[in-house]
């Protein structure tokens, strides 16, 4: 099995990781990666290799080389209800995924919410 050297880095520059993979891995299996090892929820990322952003799907070694430099850029967050963008958005409780404006975007969105939510 071949195994692809990832160097991952914010589109910053600040935050920069290198990384041994195996080229099996599809990007899909290096978001969950990402999730684990910098606590970035996959929803919010998308990676970027040679101007291009990536599809989900395609495994590491698609690309044909042994290292692959990899931008991430990771998505502002929004209210999962009205779409509102801010740093001051608080995640649900209980799944911690899913981001509200306030109590009531929160409040009518639980009917919808509560089919994906881990909660009881």
């Amino acid at each position: 099995m071949s195994s692809v050297r990832v160097t991952l880095s914010t589109l910053s520059g600040r935050r920069r990781c290198h990384w041994v993979l195996p080229g099996s891995y599809t990007f899909e299996e290096l978001r969950g990666f990402v999730k684990g090892k910098l606590r970035i929820p996959k929803q919010r990322q998308s990676f970027v290799v040679k101007d291009t952003v990536v599809n989900w799907n395609k495994k590491l070694d698609y690309y044909g080389e042994n290292h692959i430099h990899v931008t991430l850029v990771v998505s502002r967050r929004t209210c999962s209800l009205c779409g509102q963008a801010s740093n001051k958005l608080k995640a649900c409780g209980s799944c911690m995924s899913t981001y509200y404006g306030g109590l009531d975007c929160q409040a009518q969105d639980w009917s919808a919410h509560r089919q994906t939510c881990c909660a009881p």
